[in-house]
Parts: C-alpha cells; structure tokens; sequence
C-alpha cells in the first residue's frame, strides 16, 4: 500500500531494509569467523538443509520399498488361491469324464461299435464348452491331448483288445527314442501289438522293434509264450528306420529301396524315372516321399512330375504340364513347392501336392531373354535368376513378370550359382568363360576363363568367396575377389563329365573323386591327393557324408559302403541290375555302422 501511495519513498525505505540485512550477515560472518568456524554462515544453513532433506528422501524410499513387497507377496499368494480355486472342479471333471470314456469304451466294443479317439475328445470338449471354459484353456487342451482321426482302425484295434483285460496300456514313457510300457497280455501276437501302437506312440509298425529281457520278439510270437507275467512284464519298445537308400535302376529307370542296415532290398516300384544329373530324384528322408521326373506313358517327348511315398511305393500326386523333356528340376519341401524347366522353354512354379501349376515364365519373349536350361530360385522372396542364351535373366515368380535382362557371355550360359544374400551370381558359358555378376549393379566384377572348352562341374563357397570347376581330366581352384587360378590339377585317373563325379567339403576343404575304379580323396588347398580308394570295380554313381567320412558306391551288381578314413569298404549289398544313381539317409548311418 506503501508502494501505490508513493513508489519512490517505498523503494528508498527497501533499500533501507536491505542494507541493513547485509550489515547484519556480514556481522555474523566475522563473528563466526572469530570464533574458528566456516567463513560463511550460509554454506553451514544449505549443508544442514541438504544433509536433512537426503534423510528424509531415503527413509521415505525404504517405507515405500517394504510396502510395496508386502503388497506383491499378497498379490501373488491371492492369484494362486484363485487359480487353484478355478482349476480344481475343471481337473475333478477331466477325471470322471476318463472314467465314462473307459466304460463307454468297453460297452461300445461289446454291442461291436468303434469309439474312436475323435469321438472321445467330441465328449470332452462339448463338456468343457457347456461348463463355460474359457476358450484359451480349451486350445491348450486341445495342443497337450493326443488327436486321433475318426474312424482309425488302430485305434478300433486298441479298444478291442482292452475288453476283457487282453490288453491294457497303464503308462507310456518317452526317453530318446526308446519306449517303456506295460502290457497285460494272454494271447495277444506281438504283430497286431505294433499295429495297435503305431498310432499312439506314432511309429509304423514296421519301424518297431519290441523286447523283453533282452530278447527281441517275432511278430508271429504270442505274448503269452513269450515268458510275459500279465501285470509285471515290461517291454521294450525301440524304433529302427530301416528305408535309407533310395536307388534308380540305370536300366529299367524304377526306383528300388534299401534296407542298409540289414542288407537287403524292400521294393521296386515307378516307371521311366528320369536319373539324368539335373532332373535326378529329390528325397525328403524326414516325410519319407520322393519327386521325380519321369517319361510321359504315351511314347511321347512329355515328362511328369510324380511325387511317391516312400513307405508304400505309391504315387501320391502327378503333376502334367509340360511338352517336351524336362531339363532340371529344383524342390522347396517346407512349402510343397517345385521348379522345372523344359525343352518347351517353359520355366514352371508347381504346388506338387496339389499337383497344379501355380506360375509359369512366358515362352513369347525374344531368343536374347527366353530361359535356357540353368536357373537358380529363392524361395524366400519369389525371384528367379535364369541363363539365357548370352546373358541372365531375373524374374518374379509370384507375378510371372521379367525384372530385367543383363550381362553379356560370347556363347549360352549353362552353369549359375547365386549367393542371394550377397546379391551375387557366378555364370558359366559353354565357352568355359566364368564371370561373377552383382545383382544390384546388373554389373560383371569379373571375367575368368577356365579354358576353351565346357566346364561340366561348377561348386562354389560364397562364404570365403572361391569357385572349383571341372571337365574331363582337369580341375581348376579360383579366389572370386581376385579372379586368379589358385591351382590346376590334371589327373589321367579321373574325367569329370557329370555333377556325380565330384563332391566338395568346404568346411574341411577337401573333395572327393569318382574314377573309373577308384575313389580320390583331395586337399583343396593344395590341390594335391590325399588318398586313393581302389573300388575294384567300375562305379556307376556315389553319394557321401562328409560329417562321417563316409561313402557309399553303386555299381553293376553291388552297392558297397566305405570308411573313408581307412579306405576300407565296411559293406556291400548285391543288386540285380546297374545303378543309375544313389539316394542316402544318413542320419541312420552311425559311427559304428555295420
């Protein structure tokens, strides 16, 4: 009021005020000073206040840390009460219900109807839903319980024999790939036994091999007679996979299947089966199926793409779309995908279990773009690299359209690799030049020449950038960020004039060598051998599993397995007719094998 009634006179009185605040600090200070103290009495009042304030921020932090944990701890001990609140009444009702499918079980079987595993879980599930379980549980249940299909005659099987206490299954446990449960038996045949526990143990009946007290037993045995007490015996259950070669006949062009293990053929089955390099059978061992390319019946020029069960023999799926032969052949299995060329230049995108053709690259574009016989896919992104007469064409298989056209060879590109992560590709024309491309650039990096002749072998590691190439007696090492030969090798003992007369090690960089009655292990790098097999006689294809060091060798009236360590053959198995080419699961093949 002071201020509104005279400005000046208030300003005079403040500053007034304010020097006789300073004189009265500066009086304090000297005093404090006298006394010994700090020199000012302000830094003494902040650094108790400071002091203070960090006491109190610390102790209000630890109240609220002890609070907080009480209150998870009762959070947590709340949440397992209503769980096991909530849960309880569901377990009670999984219980009677195994109760009433056991007992509906028994009386269906007597009046002769099949209750299967499908029509249990029907029960099951429709309980649940009428009791209001949340959906989310409902397809937990539905992953952890086994499904059978409706109507499986193992399942029948199994239900029969649980009438009247032939058979009962009181536990299954899985360690590896062995299997322990116990059997209540009096006349069951240990045959229908494994067909019955196909299904719930998921091994074909012919895949099991069943023991007791270390004895193996017959599928003509009883198990009854086979010194088994009901109730107290346990039997062993072990898988063995014995299908683990696929061969071709070279000359009735079937397919013939192999048991390694103990020697023997299991069966021949197919017609006209392409064995050609390029178009050769592609097996997944893991789904036990094989695609193949095989002759039109019609006499014609026509091929077929035929999918066929290894377990059976029978053809699963033929896919019909091409006029003319086949030229390569290149299988995606996760997605049931194929990719063929043909003489038709036509490059087509198959779906082989539906046997439809999902894409196909037109065959009206002009000599310079249309596809010649090599092309390489990524699967991932849907493109396709493909030789064309001098040059390389990309594509899009999902859309079927041309990307572009580059690069340019002095005669037909017959040789590609493509590292599509690197976006690179190595070309080979039949002039024997070599040149590495960039995929972004659409430019040549470089130009190598293994020499003025066709170079039939081409492998190649991208991961340390170097190329090994062979024809007739010569191969050829090259570093791909020089461009320069590393070494030449000329053997009289082999000639290299198809993809299975060499396969290459890039991990421990050596290759192995096909002759006319030998095997060459090779140092690539040097370039100089390491050892030689003598395979007494002419083979005719060979497959090898590097992990192991082992080889395994067709010939005319034989197929021989070698340690290629010793150089030793470890087995032979007599064939009836030559061997066009050679297929082998080794995963089934051990250290100790035979």
């Amino acid at each position: 009021s002071s201020m509104k009634r005279d400005p000046e006179d208030a300003l005079a009185s403040g500053s007034c005020k304010q020097t006789k605040v300073a004189d009265d600090v500066a009086g304090a200070e000297a005093l404090v000073a006298k006394l010994g103290g700090p020199a000012s009495f302000l830094d003494v009042a902040l650094a108790r206040s400071a002091q203070s304030t960090r006491e109190l921020v610390r102790d209000l932090i630890d109240d609220a840390e002890k609070k907080t944990e009480a209150r998870v701890a009762k959070a947590e001990a709340d949440l397992r009460s209503e769980m096991k609140a909530a849960m309880n009444p569901l377990f009670n009702q999984m219980k009677s219900l195994q109760k009433n499918q056991v007992s509906a079980a028994s009386s269906s079987v007597t009046t002769g109807t099949a209750v299967t595993g499908a029509s249990l879980h029907e029960l099951l599930f429709k309980h649940l839903e009428s009791e209001g379980v949340d959906n989310s549980v409902m397809e937990s249940l539905r992953r952890v319980l086994p499904s059978v299909p409706a109507g499986n005659s193992h399942l029948s099987q199994l239900v029969k024999f649980a009438r009247d206490g032939i058979l009962h299954i009181t536990a299954v446990t899985v360690s590896g790939m062995s299997h322990e449960l116990e059997v209540n038996s009096k006349t069951l045949p240990v045959g229908e036994l494994k067909s019955a526990l196909s299904i719930p143990l998921g091994i074909p009946a012919d895949e099991q091999v069943l023991s007791f007290n270390a004895e193996t037993l017959e599928d003509h045995q009883n198990l009854a007679g086979c010194g088994l007490v009901p109730g107290d015996s346990t039997v062993n259950v072990t898988r063995v996979r014995t299908k683990s070669c696929l061969s071709v006949q070279a000359s009735t062009s079937r397919l013939q299947l192999w048991d390694l293990r103990g020697g023997r053929h299991l069966m021949t089955f197919g017609e006209y089966v392409d064995s050609t390099q390029e178009c050769w059978p592609h097996v997944d061992w893991s789904g036990m199926q094989a695609l193949t390319c095989v002759d039109a019946p019609d006499d014609s020029d026509r091929q077929l793409l035929k999918l066929w069960d290894l377990r059976t023999g029978a053809c699963k799926q033929t896919c019909t779309g091409h006029q003319d032969v086949i030229l390569r052949l290149d299988v995606n299995w996760s997605s049931f995908q194929a990719a063929t060329i043909s003489r038709d230049n036509t490059l087509k995108i198959w779906n082989f279990q539906s046997g439809q053709c999902v894409t196909q690259l037109p065959n009206s574009l002009d000599m310079q773009t249309r596809p010649t016989e090599v092309f390489c896919v990524d699967w991932s992104t849907g493109r396709c690299l493909t030789g064309a007469q001098r040059a390389l064409a990309l594509w899009n298989i999902q859309t079927s359209q041309h990307i572009s056209t580059f690069g340019q060879h002095s005669s037909v590109v017959h040789r590609l690799e493509v590292d599509w992560t690197k976006h690179q590709a190595l070309s080979v024309a039949e002039d024997g030049q070599i040149k590495l491309w960039s995929l972004h650039t659409r430019r040549c990096l470089r130009t190598m020449v293994h020499r003025s002749e066709d170079i039939v072998i081409l492998h190649v590691n991208w991961a340390t950038m170097r190329a090994l190439t062979a024809f007739d007696m010569t191969m050829k090492l090259w570093n791909l960020r020089t461009g320069h030969c590393m070494w030449t090798q000329r053997d009289p003992d082999t000639e290299f004039y198809s993809l299975d007369h060499l396969d290459v090690d890039w991990t421990a960089m050596q290759a192995l060598c096909r002759g006319e009655a030998l095997l060459k292990l090779l140092n690539l790098k040097t370039g100089k051998s390491i050892a030689t097999i003598d395979t007494v006689a002419e083979s005719t294809c060979f497959a090898v599993n590097w992990p192991r060091m082992q080889a395994a060798t067709g010939h005319e009236r034989k197929i021989k397995m070698w340690n290629l360590r010793t150089g030793t053959c470890v087995l032979e198995i007599p064939v009836e007719q030559p061997l066009g080419k050679l297929a082998i699961d080794w995963t089934l093949i051990h250290d100790d094998f035979p």
